[in-house]
């Protein structure tokens, strides 16, 4: 008889433990998510994905048109046929400055020294905005380095 009682605690224990558990995974999934990693050099918070994100002044297609005008085709990748995409890491700062630049995945031929130097030349954005506040954000921009035709057959 001792042993069905201790049996039905054990399960009762359980089972109360389970509920529980359910319970906070429920809460949990009605809260807003917000990814954030702290820098190590001043402890504050850099978001991934915040509610006004970061902006390049004028948008994108000023962006766009930033880097069609300001990186030209490194003549060590034209030579050799390099094409690809160079995906520039960096973090606007909460006063729109640009800072932490790094390419996390290049393609080589003096691309990702050119994206690099782009990047950083960039004019300050419009910061992100979590709550209304500005906050640094990182952001991962790919660059896209393309041969034209004419260009990929004057290498031969």
């Amino acid at each position: 008889m001792k042993k069905i009682i201790v049996i039905l605690g054990i399960v009762l224990i359980a089972s109360c433990a389970i509920s529980k558990k359910k319970e906070a995974s429920s809460e949990t999934q009605l809260q807003d998510i917000v990814v954030v990693e702290t820098d190590e050099s001043d402890e504050e918070a850099i978001y991934v994905v915040v509610e006004t994100m970061p902006e390049f002044p004028g948008g994108i297609d000023s962006m766009m048109a930033y880097l069609g005008r300001t990186i030209s085709y490194p003549e060590k990748a034209r030579k050799k046929g390099i094409e690809g995409k160079v995906y520039v890491q960096f973090i606007v700062r909460k006063d729109g400055t640009l800072d932490d630049i790094k390419v996390i995945r290049g393609i080589g031929g003096g691309c990702d020294e050119e994206s690099i130097s782009a990047i950083k030349n960039m004019p300050n954005w419009t910061p992100g905005k979590q709550r209304g506040k500005p906050v640094p954000v990182r952001i991962v921009q790919p660059i896209n380095f393309r041969l034209t035709e004419t260009k990929k057959s004057n290498r031969n």
